[in-house]
């Protein structure tokens, strides 16, 4: 018999594997041969808030403060739901299942969320891998510049990359104690031999960049110097600003004609997207993609906002990207007071892929960025206790006297 005590972190561990296995799937080529219906997403968060309502208590901070980004994010939803002509309206919720999903989640330990993460996700490179061997699923192929990037299966070489780079990440975080060098030249090797398949830079860079990071915690001090802290904090900023300002400036100059070649035409882009949607307080919906004639290749190609900070500002705005900048800003400041160095530099590398890449914020795809939701003592006090109240739904009631 489950306790009532226990069903709540049950509920949020059966959601997360829902919406988990529904997002991850959708990463793969089994997308064309076994469409998932989108009632997964509805069971799974129907999972988180049946789980809200069997909290032990309730952090009040969180919940107001999600709750309100959350209401900015559905009014823009329903505003242009509302006044948009039918088919005009691509609607992105993928920051908003994030709020909904770690206010339900309240005090679940994140370890145990990351290491059913690590299973799924490594299931999902041996199947999709085997499937693909077998001629199940197709390849997606690319080709860059005449170099051919190969997927194994899963729906964009990219995805692949990312993979390898969350399961490298959890396991170090998780097994951080029982690592030896050993297991990171192993896990170096994999990470290598996938990017000679998939060709996938950003992956790659942010996948060595937390394994030296790693390696400094663990094996020196030099990341709990006052400098070194410094240094991590200002690349929450510097990401950010990197997310979305070459996009804004972008001119046809040799300057950012090379940058945009470096970044594989990440800047012009974005830039097209800003020139047709705009950049407002609230945002507006947009395409996924949009076929367009490259006037630089005269070839037609699908073009994307890949940057996560660019598709937060055109999407949702600038008061929800300046509100998450403000909250990563803050989280990581605690995490560097606390000497939680892992935490902050999984933080950066994720803040790093997320300039390139806009799968940084889905704590499904990318479940690393869960430890941005741990509640931390402030100022060396745990102010966020006086704003916590019970659920009396959960704690036993007190026996009468007489």
């Amino acid at each position: 018999m489950i306790s009532r005590k226990n069903l709540h972190p049950l509920l949020i561990y059966i959601s997360f594997i829902t919406l988990s296995a529904y997002f991850l799937f959708y990463l793969t080529n089994f997308q064309e041969l076994i469409p998932l219906s989108n009632y997964m997403i509805v069971i799974g968060f129907g999972f988180a808030m049946l789980a809200f309502v069997f909290s032990e208590s309730f952090n009040l901070v969180r919940i107001i403060s999600f709750a309100s980004v959350s209401m900015i994010i559905i009014g823009t939803i329903f505003y242009y739901k509302i006044f948009s002509a039918p088919g005009q309206v691509n609607l992105d919720y993928t920051l908003l299942y994030a709020l909904i999903f770690t206010t339900a989640m309240g005090a679940v330990d994140v370890k145990k969320l990351l290491k059913i993460s690590l299973v799924l996700q490594v299931i999902l490179i041996i199947v999709t891998s085997v499937s693909f061997f077998l001629k199940i699923i197709p390849n997606t192929t690319l080709n860059r510049d005449g170099i051919l990037r190969q997927s194994l299966g899963f729906s964009h070489p990219n995805i692949l990359g990312l993979i390898m780079m969350c399961v490298t990440i959890e396991i170090l975080y998780l097994f951080s104690k029982k690592i030896r060098w050993f297991h990171l030249t192993i896990l170096g090797l994999l990470n290598i031999g996938t990017y000679f398949i998939t060709f996938s830079r950003t992956s790659l860079i942010c996948t060595i960049l937390f394994i030296i990071l790693f390696v400094l915690n663990e094996k020196t001090e030099l990341l709990q110097k006052s400098y070194a802290k410094i240094t991590l904090l200002l690349s929450v900023p510097i990401t950010f600003i990197l997310g979305v300002l070459p996009a804004i400036l972008y001119k046809d100059s040799k300057f950012y004609n090379l940058l945009n070649d470096v970044l594989a035409n990440r800047l012009i882009q974005g830039h097209y997207y800003i020139e047709k949607y705009g950049i407002s307080i609230f945002g507006q919906p947009m395409p996924l993609s949009i076929e367009i004639m490259n006037p630089k290749t005269n070839w037609m190609e699908h073009w994307v906002v890949d940057s996560a900070y660019l598709r937060i500002l055109i999407q949702h705005g600038i008061l929800v990207l300046f509100i998450a900048f403000l909250f990563v800003a803050v989280k990581s400041t605690l995490f560097a007071r606390r000497d939680m160095m892992i935490e902050l530099s999984i933080v950066v590398v994720g803040l790093l892929y997320g300039v390139f890449e806009r799968y940084a914020y889905n704590l499904f795809i990318y479940p690393p960025s869960i430890l941005l939701f741990i509640l931390l003592p402030f100022n060396g006090r745990n102010i966020w206790s006086q704003f916590v109240i019970n659920n009396p739904l959960i704690q036993p009631k007190k026996k009468e006297l007489g």
